[in-house]
């Protein structure tokens, strides 16, 4: 069975939840500086003006919809309302491999 999605997602709006719209990947890459790969990625696409996306790297007002987990060598991605962007876009540029849901890109 396919997960089931637990609200509607928009650019703006994502929901917390291991559902259809979740990605959780397994991501490779060199660190930049003294970010890890995935986290340096991020903040390389969520870059505007003088501060971050808020959609994608979250702020005071808004928590981030990305969680990454750093371990030696990958990190861990969790992306809650990956199928809009800015989210799916990050992810389109990770080197990855998928976890959840299973099957997905």
């Amino acid at each position: 069975e396919r997960p089931r999605r637990c609200g509607q997602v928009t650019a703006q709006h994502w929901v917390e939840a291991v559902d259809a719209d979740c990605r959780i990947v397994i991501a490779e890459g060199k660190p930049q500086g003294t970010k890890p790969y995935a986290l340096a990625q991020l903040h390389t696409i969520g870059k505007m003006g003088n501060g971050y996306d808020r959609y994608l790297c979250g702020n005071a007002g808004t928590p981030s919809p990305v969680w990454i987990a750093d371990f030696d060598g990958y990190q861990t991605v969790t992306v809650f309302g990956a199928t809009v962007n800015p989210r799916r876009n990050y992810l389109d540029q990770l080197t990855k491999y998928p976890v959840w849901p299973l099957g997905s890109s």
